[in-house]
């Protein structure tokens, strides 16, 4: 019995020792948080949600709404292997990819991503944040990495990882900022690193320092071919990356670069020509557009294929891919002229044919067919016009008149209240494509009601002829 009992002491012992084997080695250079990229599957495992606003999956991110919303993850570095000795030498480091999404209402959102150091007590010793934001108006800031480095300060023992999110427009249908790629290691000066290119780039790219890379040096990424410029750089880990240059922030990396390339802006349109200045750019590049519109024809707009950043109505900036421009233009009509609005229109996109100017509200004149509810279904043909209550919006089209005529204006207009003071119309004609150009009223505001159509109607001469 004797030598039994001391048997099973000593398996006890080992296996004791085993577990406790599992921590003895600093996890350095590790991201020390569990499910750093929730998903659709892990969902928010390991992490506490709080605050009073709430958090979904979205698109790869984990995206705040409503009020303050505020998740976290702590972990106790002494569970991780560090020992007084290890954090007296480590450097802190905090990483996250954010975007925040514009939405409108000033001086309301937040976006905070950072780790709190903590004593054996759950006191705060000290906060190092990868991003701060508070306080902001409507700002639009596109998938971001951020990352930031410090020393622990004296008498650490946890670390805090914390996400601060809150909708601009304190919900409204609208999210706050969104994150993904959360990470938190530690780092030692003494440890060194490597960097390599991604092989699907071949020969393109170089780097100015492969291996003994210590945490801060900058490795320069230069293209090897001039044609080719660099654009913007990638790494597999979260890395500080200005411009072609990329500043260690304590791993391994493997290096990708998006480079220009030549692409060619063709015009597709009728009724005139269109000529792009240069006709091959690369991204980043400015293009300026040079028209002659056929006789009877007035510009509207462009349309560029993909969507483009315009600088103003002749310039825009050259995308990383070919663009097709198009052209909206505008016949001058003669009489008699008639509108059914049957042709060349979208069941829900603005009126195709015609100017359109607001001047109170986001909505404008809409193409219907198929929507017959609020009293919208068309007064004869297949389709009508409408426009959304609490907007106020002109709609133009040009129309030679001459000197020594009578005309008459006629057309057909409902609502879907029943009272007249909740939509009226008027009619006006002018010397150019604006409201401000407005200065002859032929029909005085007019108020319609529900039930059948209401045919509206005006006589008019004009002093001079023109369009």
């Amino acid at each position: 019995m004797r030598k039994k009992f001391l048997f099973t002491l000593l398996a006890l012992m080992c296996t004791i020792a085993g577990a406790g084997s599992m921590f003895a080695q600093a996890q350095w250079g590790i991201n020390l948080l569990q499910n750093p990229s929730p998903d659709t599957e892990t969902q928010f495992t390991g992490w506490t949600k709080s605050g009073n606003g709430s958090w979904q999956i979205n698109d790869g991110y984990v995206q705040s709404s409503n009020k303050e919303s505020v998740l976290t993850q702590t972990v106790d570095l002494a569970e991780k292997g560090f020992s007084a000795d290890d954090l007296a030498q480590a450097k802190l480091l905090v990483s996250v990819r954010y975007e925040i999404l514009k939405y409108g209402r000033a001086g309301s959102g937040i976006c905070r991503a950072m780790v709190v150091c903590l004593d054996a007590a759950d006191s705060p010793l000290d906060t190092l944040y990868a991003v701060n934001k508070t306080q902001f108006d409507a700002v639009d800031v596109p998938p971001t990495a951020a990352v930031a480095m410090s020393s622990l300060p004296a008498g650490v023992s946890k670390v805090r990882y914390e996400l601060h999110g809150k909708d601009h427009k304190y919900w409204a249908g609208n999210y706050g900022p969104r994150f993904t790629d959360m990470g938190m290691a530690l780092c030692r000066l003494a440890d060194t690193y490597s960097a390599s290119v991604d092989p699907a780039m071949g020969d393109s790219i170089a780097l100015s320092k492969t291996t003994g890379i210590a945490l801060g040096d900058t490795i320069t990424v230069t293209a090897k071919y001039a044609e080719h410029p660099i654009l913007s750089l990638s790494t597999n880990t979260l890395q500080q990356i200005e411009g072609n240059k990329i500043i260690c922030r304590g791993s391994d990396m493997v290096v990708s670069a998006h480079l220009a390339y030549s692409h060619t802006i063709t015009a597709d349109v009728e009724h005139g020509t269109l000529t792009a200045s240069p006709a091959a750019a690369m991204m980043g590049d400015t293009i300026t557009l040079s028209k002659t519109l056929d006789e009877g024809c007035t510009f509207g707009q462009y349309i560029a294929t993909p969507d483009v950043k315009w600088i103003d109505g002749n310039r825009f900036v050259m995308p990383d891919e070919d663009v097709t421009i198009r052209w909206v233009l505008y016949q001058t009509h003669t009489v008699p002229f008639f509108e059914g609005f049957e042709e060349n229109n979208t069941q829900g996109q603005a009126v195709a044919g015609w100017w359109q100017e607001s001047e109170k509200g986001d909505y404008v004149w809409l193409a219907n067919s198929t929507e017959t509810s609020d009293n919208r279904r068309p007064y004869a043909g297949q389709w009508n016009v409408t426009l959304r209550y609490n907007n106020t919006d002109w709609l133009f089209c040009k129309i030679t008149l001459e000197t020594g005529k009578r005309y008459l204006f006629s057309m057909y207009a409902r609502q879907n209240t029943s009272t007249a003071a909740d939509a009226n119309i008027s009619v006006y004609l002018g010397d150019d494509i604006q409201k401000d150009a407005m200065t002859t009223n032929i029909m005085p505001k007019t108020g319609v009601v529900s039930g059948n159509y209401q045919q509206l109607t005006a006589a008019f001469s004009v002093p001079e002829t023109k369009d």
